[in-house]
C-alpha cells in the first residue's frame, strides 16, 4: 500500500509540475522558456538565440566522419523511400467523391497539417535517428513548415546533419515541458504548431498529454519495449543481443522473451548483462500460435520479433504490435535506424488501438457534402424528422426549408 501511495504522490507531482510550466509558458511566452531552460537544462539562452543558425546546420557535414555521413544518408534514403511509397498510396485517394442514393454528393479530401514540431530528445546520447524517423514523413506528407525542438544538450553535428539531410533548417535548442508548451501555444520566437511529434522523457510525454486538444500529437510514448518469440532454432546470441539492445534504451524499458525451449531461456539469461535482467520477462509457450495469442491479448508490444521458422506464416496472426520484425535475421535495431518505417511507435499496450508515426500522422481528412437540385426529398425529410426527435428546432427548420422550396409541406 505504501508503494501505491508513493506512486500516486509522484504522479501528482509530475502532473502539477508539468501543468505549472505549461501555464507559465502560455502566459509569459519566451521569457518563461528562457527561465525553465536555465532551470532544467542549466543553459542560459536569450529568445533571439533559441533558433540554431542555418550556417551551423550547413557546416555540420564538414565536422562529421565519412562513415557517419554515409550512414545518415543511407538511413534517410530508406526512410524517404518508405514514406514516399506510403504517400503514393495515400494520394490515390487524395480526393474522392460519389453521389449517394439520395443524390447528395459525399466525399473526402486529404491534406497535410500546416505546421509540425518534431521533438528530438537530448540526454546521454545524440539522436539523429529520431530526426530522420519523425521529420522525413512530415516533409514527404507535404507539411509546409516543419521545425525541430531539442534541448541544448541535443544540439550536435549528428543531429544538425540529419536535419539538413531531412530538409529541415529550422531548429530550436529548447526542449522539455517548456518546448512542448512553446509549440502548443506559440511564443514570439517559436511558432505555434498544428501537431507535435516525437518521443521524450516522462515530463515531455505528460506535457503532450496535457496540451492535446490545443494541438495535435502523434502519441504518448513511454519507455521502449520488445517481445521476442524464439523457437528452438533461434540463434541464442542473436536473441540475447536483441533483448539487450532495447534494454539499454532506458532502465524502465521492458523486454519479453517467449520461447518453447528451456535451453533458449537458460542461455539468454546467462548471456544478457546482469544489469538488464530485472527488465526481462520470460514466458514459456507450447506453440507459436499460443505465443501469438499472448502477444495479442496480454502484451501488445512496441516491437515484436518473430524469431521462428516459417515466420511469414505467423505475421497475419499478429494484431497488436507497433512493428513486426520477421525472421532470425531481422533485429529490432534495423528498424531503429534504417529499414524505412518510423521507429516512433506505440508503447504500454497502445498498439491495441494505434499505430506508429507515419505520413498519415501529418495528414487530415476533410469530409465533403454537396447537395443539389436533384437531391432526394427524403434526405431533407429524414434530417428534419431526426432533428425533431432530438428537440433541435432550428436544425429541423434548416433542412425543412429546402423541402418548402420544392413545394413540399412540412
Amino acid at each position: 500500500m505504501v508503494g501505491n501511495l508513493s506512486k500516486l504522490s509522484s504522479d501528482f507531482v509530475l502532473r502539477s509540475s508539468v501543468a505549472r510550466i505549461l501555464e507559465e509558458v502560455r502566459r509569459r511566452g519566451d521569457s518563461a522558456v528562457s527561465f525553465f531552460t536555465k532551470k532544467y537544462d542549466g543553459v542560459s539562452i536569450a529568445p533571439e538565440d533559441f533558433r540554431v543558425k542555418k550556417q551551423a546546420i550547413a557546416s555540420s557535414e564538414k565536422r562529421l566522419a565519412p562513415d557517419v555521413k554515409k550512414a545518415v544518408k543511407l538511413a534517410a534514403s530508406r526512410i524517404r523511400f518508405f514514406a514516399r511509397n506510403e504517400m503514393r498510396n495515400e494520394k490515390a485517394g487524395n480526393f474522392w467523391r460519389v453521389k449517394n442514393p439520395d443524390g447528395v454528393v459525399v466525399g473526402q479530401k486529404t491534406s497535410p497539417v500546416g505546421c509540425a514540431a518534431i521533438y528530438v530528445p537530448g540526454g546521454r546520447y545524440p539522436y539523429p535517428s529520431t530526426v530522420l524517423m519523425a521529420a522525413i514523413p512530415a516533409v514527404v506528407a507535404g507539411v509546409k513548415r516543419v521545425y525541430i525542438l531539442t534541448p541544448p544538450s541535443g544540439i550536435c553535428d549528428e543531429v544538425l546533419y540529419a536535419a539538413a539531410v531531412s530538409g529541415i533548417d529550422e531548429i530550436y535548442r529548447v526542449g522539455g515541458v517548456q518546448g512542448i508548451a512553446a509549440a502548443a501555444y506559440g511564443t514570439r520566437t517559436i511558432p505555434r504548431a498544428d501537431i507535435i511529434a516525437g518521443p521524450g522523457n516522462k515530463y515531455v510525454a505528460e506535457a503532450k498529454r496535457q496540451v492535446f486538444g490545443v494541438v495535435g500529437i502523434d502519441m504518448i510514448a513511454g519507455p521502449s519495449e520488445v517481445a521476442v518469440i524464439a523457437d528452438d532454432k533461434a540463434p541464442v546470441e542473436w536473441v540475447a543481443a536483441d533483448i539487450a539492445s532495447q534494454a539499454e534504451h532506458d532502465p524502465d524499458a521492458v523486454c519479453w522473451l517467449l520461447s518453447d525451449s528451456q535451453r533458449i531461456i537458460r542461455e539468454v539469461l546467462r548471456l544478457i548483462p546482469d544489469g538488464y535482467r530485472p527488465q526481462l520477462r520470460v514466458k514459456k509457450f507450447s506453440s507459436v500460435s499460443e505465443a501469438c495469442d499472448i502477444i495479442n491479448d496480454e502484451i501488445s508490444p512496441e516491437h515484436l520479433e518473430l524469431m521462428v521458422s516459417d515466420e511469414t506464416g505467423y505475421i497475419k496472426k499478429i494484431r497488436n504490435a507497433g512493428a513486426i520484425f520477421a525472421g532470425y535475421r531481422t533485429p529490432t535495431a534495423l528498424g531503429d535506424y534504417c529499414a524505412g518505417p518510423s521507429h516512433v511507435l506505440p508503447t504500454s499496450g497502445a498498439a491495441r488501438f494505434s499505430g506508429g508515426l507515419s505520413v498519415k500522422t501529418f495528414l487530415k481528412k476533410t469530409s465533403l457534402v454537396m447537395s443539389g437540385n436533384k437531391t432526394s426529398r427524403r434526405a431533407y425529410l429524414a434530417a428534419s424528422t431526426l432533428a425533431g426527435c432530438e428537440g433541435l428546432r432550428w436544425h429541423g427548420l434548416s433542412a425543412g426549408l429546402r423541402l418548402k422550396k420544392e413545394g413540399k409541406k412540412l
